[in-house]
């Protein structure tokens, strides 16, 4: 029976239902809560309801065996340890005394009488499982060269992995661990004086499930269950076949920490696309025509749709939160209120908290509160800045925000520093943009956070990105088609969108492709000009708000489908007309 599905409803998002509708007819479908029917996506066809997808019924495939880390085995992500091979300095390490770098590219420790250890703090993703490596060798003296690696910030927390060496061979040793916090201490330490040691090639990776390709025939008519707490796992779909269908599920409710991403051959409803799952127990329906796919239900799990929020700014210090839907053009609706009205501020969020960060209550404010999307309330204190400033621009991934630049008491800043989204705490130092300046726009990849324009003395072009996972100084990424300052991003997975800007507001919309170090290109134009604007995104739409128009705060708002080149649509409007604020969303393109 599901091979009969007519496409005539493709793409709703569907709410768990009680009860079956009323008056159906053939073709119609819902998803059951488990009320009157079990769980899964039902179809009405010749008078009688059957499961096309789910746990009973006619036409039900049953369901998967789980698909995790150890099913799917694993390949090792990029080095998060920044200098992990000390190639020709000790930059990134924070190093006590007796340690010194030594050709051809080794950290040495020589301690006689004293001295200290060599750590570096490395950012990690609760749950997820890590392979550490390192090589080390006593080169005078007796003693043993110990690497340790603890959960936090420092060696009193708990200790995750150690390894030691008291031979004059180089000696590789190796471990792993599953990560606890969002950071780990890796400490390279001596036990003996006095002695020499070396250490080289120190390497954390995280551990990331392989994909699993679903089969056909044998996975037709199943429920794919997936489980994600041990990283972000991808599915690829089989070659699109005639009356195809199945559902792929967050069974064990932890997409909002590792996000399972679809993808497919063909066009999905149309268009090119990967359909993410980062919603605690989503399920999502395909079903394919031989050519193309098409989404016939999305059960939302115990999560909301894509949400954007908007908070704080100009006039009068406000502290209003407000909302929308950014698949639904239409008015914002009232949220909740800051801890502390503000202008002036940024933010930066996860799938599950807001963050507004930094901005002017009349002084520089280092404040930094959140809201949980799922839940209209006023914000509540999440941790401060490591500096006080305003004009301070947010982008982050699933785990981390990091915030850039701004200035304080005029002087201009340039501090980036970050937050561990699930963990509410102060700020923690990153490392620096390339150049001081305040007032830039931002906008990041799952990878990549990107930083544009701004002021450093004189409306400026120039672009500066970082890896989110790690820490260090921004690089330099390219220049925007033209200087300004006060510009908003929004972004997909994969393209970043930077809008109006300038003294008195402009029109101009550039983007990039976030992967690709470039100059920005030109994408379109707002409906009318604009600066100090706010922004949120989905993967499928980039929405601004306010800002300034010339002769006051704006109320409308506007958005842009990412993936086409184009001129503003009418979204809406705010709730109250403001500018110089900050939005963010649960579905931006850092997910």
């Amino acid at each position: 029976m599901s091979d009969n599905f007519k496409q005539i409803s493709k793409g709703i998002d569907l709410s768990p239902q009680s009860a079956d509708p009323t008056s159906p007819v053939d073709g119609d479908f819902y998803f059951s809560d488990g009320t009157a029917r079990a769980i899964g996506l039902w179809q009405y066809k010749d008078a009688v309801w059957a499961a096309i997808a789910g746990t009973g019924g006619v036409g039900s495939g049953g369901s998967s065996s789980l698909k995790n880390l150890t099913t799917l085995g694993y390949t090792l992500s990029d080095e998060t340890v920044f200098n992990s091979t000390f190639t020709t300095d000790l930059s990134g390490w924070t190093v006590g005394a007796g340690n010194t770098w030594v050709a051809p590219g080794y950290l040495q420790q020589t301690y006689s009488g004293g001295g200290g250890p060599a750590s570096q703090v490395v950012a990690t993703i609760t749950g997820r499982t890590y392979s550490f490596s390192g090589t080390s060798r006593m080169t005078s003296g007796s003693g043993t060269a110990f690497i340790r690696i603890y959960n936090g910030t420092d060696s009193s927390g708990t200790l995750l992995l150690q390894t030691s060496n008291t031979t004059t061979s180089w000696v590789v040793q190796t471990g792993s661990f599953v990560a606890t916090s969002g950071t780990v201490f890796i400490q390279l330490y001596n036990g003996g004086d006095p002695v020499t040691m070396q250490f080289d090639d120190i390497s954390l990776k995280e551990r990331v499930p392989n994909a699993y390709t679903v089969i056909n025939p044998d996975d037709h008519g199943k429920v794919i269950n997936i489980d994600s707490y041990s990283g972000n796992v991808p599915v690829i779909l089989p070659a699109p076949s005639a009356g195809f269908i199945v559902t792929i599920k967050d069974y064990t409710g932890n997409a909002s920490i590792g996000k399972i991403s679809v993808s497919m051959t063909g066009n999905l409803d149309g268009a090119p696309s990967v359909e993410t799952l980062r919603t605690n127990y989503t399920a999502a329906t395909f079903i394919s025509n031989g050519t193309n796919w098409f989404r016939i239900g999305r059960f939302y799990g115990n999560g909301i749709l894509a949400r954007g929020i908007f908070g704080g700014g100009l006039p009068s210090n406000s502290a209003v939160i407000d909302y929308i839907s950014i698949p639904t053009a239409s008015n914002a609706t009232s949220f909740g209120s800051l801890s502390v009205g503000r202008i002036q501020l940024g933010a930066y969020s996860s799938a599950v908290r807001g963050l507004f960060v930094g901005g002017s209550t009349g002084s520089d404010s280092n404040l930094i509160d959140y809201v949980s999307f799922l839940t209209l309330a006023n914000a509540t204190s999440f941790g401060t800045l490591t500096v006080a400033r305003l004009y301070v621009a947010g982008c982050g991934s699933a785990t981390r925000g990091v915030a850039a630049g701004g200035d304080q008491a005029t002087v201009l800043k340039n501090t980036i520093d970050y937050v561990t989204f699930a963990t509410t705490g102060n700020a923690i130092n990153f490392g620096n943009l390339t150049v001081a300046r305040s007032g830039t726009g931002a906008l990041s990849s799952p990878t990549r956070g990107v930083w544009a324009g701004g002021n450093d003395g004189a409306e400026t072009a120039l672009m500066d990105y970082v890896t989110i996972a790690s820490t260090g100084n921004a690089t330099n990424f390219g220049n925007l088609t033209a200087a300004r300052n006060y510009e908003c991003g929004a972004s997909s997975s994969t393209r970043g969108l930077f809008a109006g800007g300038g003294a008195a507001g402009v029109v101009n919309v550039d983007y990039i492709t976030i992967a690709t170090a470039a100059n920005a290109i030109n994408f379109g134009s707002l409906a009318a000009a604009r600066t100090q604007l706010a922004g949120c995104s989905s993967p499928l739409r980039a929405v601004f708000a306010g800002g300034y128009d010339g002769a006051g705060a704006a109320l409308n708002m506007v958005y842009f489908t990412i993936a086409s080149l184009g001129n503003s649509t009418t979204f809406g409007n705010l709730t109250v007309a403001r500018r110089a604020f900050g939005g963010c969303s649960n579905v931006h393109g850092g997910l």
